[in-house]
């Protein structure tokens, strides 16, 4: 497989990488579909701007450096725990008040939706490959606690032990 790249999260090589949407298309669902012109903040090499002309369906502005695995796994599943509470703060504008795990969902979201937007451009992103991986590691450690927990008060207890503290 000739011309792959290392996925910018997990560092898997010799895989699929997706074109993964750093706006997601169902918060651009949220707009009119009316031509729009998206402008990047970062320069290109060449001292211009990102220009993005995306059709009314879609930003249209892509990161080229993230594997299917973590595309379609668990950035999958920010978006999705995102998506319900953030709709309707885009669409109505009305301050809400969120629970903390809405709120630790939405800096989670942001800071992965930070991460992906540094792949847009061409320029050398802020974050250090490590910095991600590390970053995907705990976001992953914090899933499978929260999964233990909840499993814990049930029958499936026996089979998660309680973890130990690391000191």
């Amino acid at each position: 497989m000739a011309n792959r790249k290392d996925c910018a999260f997990c560092g898997a090589s010799n895989v699929k990488i997706t074109n993964e949407h750093a706006w997601p298309n169902w918060i651009r669902a949220l707009f009119p579909p009316t031509a729009t012109t998206v402008l990047g903040t970062r320069q290109t090499r060449q001292g211009g701007p990102i220009r993005f002309y995306p059709g009314p369906d879609d930003m249209g502005v892509t990161a080229n450096a993230i594997c299917k695995d973590c595309n379609e796994g668990w950035m999958n599943d920010l978006e999705a725990a995102v998506r319900p509470f953030l709709t309707e703060m885009i669409r109505t504008g009305t301050p809400r008040q969120l629970t903390l795990e809405q709120q630790a969902s939405l800096a989670k979201w942001s800071v992965k939706t930070t991460m992906v937007f540094e792949f847009t451009g061409d320029t050398t992103p802020f974050y250090t490959f490590e910095q991600r991986k590390q970053w995907r590691h705990r976001f992953f450690e914090e899933r499978v606690a929260g999964l233990e927990e909840e499993l814990r008060g049930g029958r499936a207890a026996r089979f998660f032990p309680p973890r130990r503290r690391r000191r």
